[in-house]
């Protein structure tokens, strides 16, 4: 059994940036708990991460993050944004990416957005294609690095 809840500290822990880790980079040298806090203290209802859970196991196996954003065009429209999606290379191909997708999706919808976007890998078009997104329009990026 599968369940989704929001992440909490008792999530954050080696193993889950692990799971990130199969998405980006990530430094699993430098775990800073004062900025794990802080971060965890900085979701709200317009900005959520959320785990999925193997119950049998107790093990987070899977991440997505929601943004909600209040636009001022589109009547005021809202949109939903949904970000780092990974499921454990462990656990794919058994429709788990699809569940926590139509969960963001509910989430999206249930907040008022009128659509909600992603940017994916050019491997992950089709997988999204499945779950009812359309191809549209570019990813762009202007990256600052940091020492």
């Amino acid at each position: 059994m599968f369940k989704i809840e929001k992440l909490t500290l008792k999530h954050i822990n080696i193993e889950y940036f692990k799971l990130l880790s199969q998405l980006t980079v990530v430094n699993l040298d430098y775990l800073d708990q004062d900025k794990i806090k802080n971060f965890l203290l900085s979701l709200n209802e317009k900005h959520q991460v959320f785990v999925l859970i193997d119950d049998e196991l107790n093990k987070v196996i899977g991440t997505i993050t929601i943004l909600i954003e209040h636009k001022l065009i589109r009547n005021f429209g809202i949109v939903g944004h949904i970000e780092d999606v990974v499921i454990d290379s462990n656990y794919r191909g058994k429709n788990l990416g699809k569940k926590i997708i139509d969960f963001a999706i509910n989430y999206c919808n249930n907040k008022g957005c009128y659509k909600v976007i992603l940017d994916c890998d050019e491997k992950n078009i089709g997988f999204y294609k499945k779950c009812g997104f359309k191809l549209k329009g570019f990813e762009m990026s202007l990256y600052f690095f940091t020492k």
